[in-house]
């Protein structure tokens, strides 16, 4: 009897830790279900946060794009003002060195003959330096100055970086004009 009561014993011992580890693995259970619950909802969240992620970066392409188109009409109208202002200055500059006349529409036919504008186009042997070139002071003076004369002044003309220095440039329209009046 002994031996039977030890053994039973032994037996309830034994059910009861193994009563002990079914609860143990039944929580573990509930826990692994549990995190697989979790990792599911993360996962909801991450794909939600990426769609959000992906839709805020597409407006903001496009935000950019209008922004670019916006920039680069921006561009363009100041490009054309700066091509205004250009001419505006090349003007500015053409009449310091031009003749002015009375008569507000003066070409450059009535100022120059055409024999005199050819000789200027053909003479490309100096260079012009107005403070200083006696040879381009004594071809200027060949030609007789019409309708009225009028000297630019230099230091006002080197300080403002207006006046032509080096050779005559044919792509101008006005080179023939600065060629004969600068004196």
């Amino acid at each position: 009897m002994m031996m039977s009561n030890a053994i039973n014993h032994n037996i309830e011992y034994y059910k009861s830790e193994l009563v002990k580890k079914d609860e143990i693995i039944e929580k573990l259970f509930e826990e692994v279900e549990n995190l697989k619950d979790n990792r599911r909802e993360q996962n909801k969240l991450i794909k939600n946060l990426q769609k959000q992620i992906e839709s805020n970066w597409i407006l903001k392409e496009k935000e950019y794009e209008k922004q670019l188109k916006e920039l680069k009409i921006e561009n363009e109208k100041l490009k054309i003002e700066n091509e205004k202002l250009l001419k505006r200055e090349r003007r500015r500059n053409v009449d310091f060195f031009c003749l002015k006349s009375l008569e507000e529409n003066v070409e450059d036919n009535n100022i120059m003959t055409s024999e005199e504008t050819e000789e200027i186009e053909n003479e490309k042997s100096f260079h012009i330096y107005p403070q200083n070139s006696s040879k381009f002071l004594n071809f200027i003076n060949r030609f007789p100055v019409k309708e009225e004369t009028m000297i630019p002044d230099y230091f006002k003309a080197a300080e403002e970086k207006c006046y032509y220095e080096g050779g005559v440039n044919h792509h101008d329209r006005y080179y023939k004009r600065r060629a004969v009046y600068l004196k």
